[in-house]
């Protein structure tokens, strides 16, 4: 259980900027904007403990059966699948692991794992040469900006998934779909028509 903090004023929707971001980034943006919290290394620390417990308790309900279908989908095509997160890699193997997709992802790229982490190619660039695929013909499934630039950069086709962000905001992408399986969909199609 976190420790009870001081509190210190936000901006409505100021984390949004942070949304695909390392943790390191948020971390120096934070202290720069607060440099007298201190005490900022021990909250991110308590907020990783805190994550990876509730992940764990939560499991298969942070995801849902259309994201599974439509992952099972893709992978009885024969389209090879990767994840590309600038989370590190202890925390997307929990993720993977209790939601119950590890299954679905032979590579798993991190920002441990790359030199440069989102917004830089190097995440996509590292995840497609995993799978053996040029950057050019990966559809990247996205939800923030960092990842759409990083993608884009990259060379993939970008699939913006409208969750966290409006559909204004990520109007960088290619392709902007209201759900991740309506992105899924469309690569599946895609895939198909190019078989």
């Amino acid at each position: 259980m976190l420790r009870h903090h001081n509190c210190y004023p936000i901006p409505e929707n100021w984390g949004d900027a942070f949304i695909g971001l390392t943790e390191d980034v948020c971390l120096a943006t934070v202290c720069g904007l607060f440099p007298h919290l201190a005490e900022a290394g021990d909250l991110v620390e308590e907020k990783q403990v805190y994550f990876r417990d509730m992940v764990r308790r939560r499991g298969p309900s942070l995801t849902t059966d259309a994201v599974r279908c439509g992952l099972a989908r893709l992978r009885d095509a024969g389209i090879k699948l990767a994840v590309a997160t600038n989370s590190g890699t202890l925390n997307a193997r929990i993720v993977l692991e209790a939601t119950g997709l590890a299954e679905f992802f032979p590579v798993v790229m991190t920002y441990d794992t790359v030199k440069n982490p989102k917004p830089h190619p190097d995440m996509y660039l590292a995840a497609a040469a995993g799978l053996g695929v040029a950057p050019g013909r990966c559809a990247a499934v996205e939800d923030s900006i960092a990842g759409l630039a990083s993608a884009s950069g990259a060379g993939c086709i970008t699939l913006a998934v409208a969750n966290t962000l409006p559909a204004a905001d990520l109007k960088s992408a290619d392709y902007v779909f209201d759900s991740t399986p309506a992105a899924f969909a469309w690569s599946l199609d895609q895939a198909r028509l190019r078989a």
